[in-house]
């Protein structure tokens, strides 16, 4: 099989997940149509990074650009539905200080976010913390930060919408294709390779996320990217939101200073955490990944 140019440059993204999606769904609104996503994975839960993410987003940075990158996901996710469901739940989001120097913290947050125009960003005291998250214990609550508009992207949805609305507007979808190659001649790549054929292409991104260095290689590049495994864990049901319904209601939750995050998830909670020894991950460690993509 090879895919020609039918005018314009041809450009093919190697990889499907949120990224990949994003960029056909972007590149496709601004007129390009001779678009290529190619995963190795059935789309559009692969079993990447996108497939078992959390979706936990939050807006507030320290940078402005990072902060409008967020702003802009939320925008956009907010908007999309796939097959009648929401591609993002707006619960809001809490950071929450348990020491007098991480509620000094949230106020310089609170000064990043009404710099950045993150909407509706206000600090709480101990009890309005403690009011809007109940699980929390309040005599360690020294106060929070609340954003309204953060929430969970559901993220194979949004992979979903995004790319059926790329082929809609010209963009070829081809899953279950991996890479195993990338022509050049002359210093410029002239496509890519798959196992089911080659893809021409006058531009070729790599969205490929855990699997980027090892796309990188076959230009001779060296990414600086090192997959690292993150511990994360749904619990069981627990007893406060035994009658629940929806999938999640209170916000999001930060703990910083315990490098800990969770989010409903129905009758349980996703509880994440970032306070353990670096767990770097081989690549080729990752091929049955593919078939076991587990969003909630």
């Amino acid at each position: 099989m090879v895919k020609k140019a039918l005018g314009g440059p041809s450009v093919v993204i190697i990889g499907g997940g949120v990224v990949g999606a994003s960029v056909a769904d972007e590149l496709t609104l601004l007129g390009y149509t001779n678009v290529t996503v190619v995963d190795a994975g059935p789309l559009p839960a692969t079993g990447g990074s996108s497939s078992h993410a959390p979706g936990v987003v939050f807006q507030t940075n320290g940078t402005q650009v990072m902060t409008e990158f967020a702003q802009y996901t939320v925008q956009k996710f907010g908007s999309l539905q796939w097959q009648g469901d929401p591609c993002y739940l707006p619960v809001g989001g809490l950071e929450i200080a348990t020491t007098p120097e991480r509620a000094a913290e949230l106020t310089r947050r609170f000064g990043y976010a009404e710099a950045w125009g993150v909407e509706g960003a206000r600090l709480l005291d101990a009890a309005e913390t403690v009011s809007t998250w109940d699980l929390l214990d309040r005599d360690t609550v020294h106060g929070g930060l609340f954003v309204p508009g953060d929430g969970i992207a559901k993220s194979v949805r949004a992979i979903a919408a995004q790319l059926h609305r790329a082929v809609s507007r010209g963009a070829t979808v081809l899953d279950r294709h991996e890479v195993v190659g990338i022509t050049q001649l002359a210093g410029r790549v002239t496509g890519v390779d798959t196992d089911q054929g080659h893809l021409a292409a006058d531009i070729v991104v790599c969205c490929a996320g855990i699997w980027g260095p090892k796309i990188a290689a076959m230009v001779g590049q060296r990414l600086a990217l090192t997959p690292l495994a993150h511990q994360f864990a749904w619990t069981g049901g627990i007893a406060p939101l035994a009658a629940r319904t929806t999938e999640a209601v209170r916000p999001v939750l930060r703990h910083q200073d315990a490098a800990l995050y969770y989010r409903e998830n129905g009758t349980g909670l996703g509880i994440g955490s970032y306070r353990h020894r670096a767990m770097p991950v081989e690549v080729d460690d990752l091929t049955h990944w593919n078939e076991t993509g587990t969003e909630p």
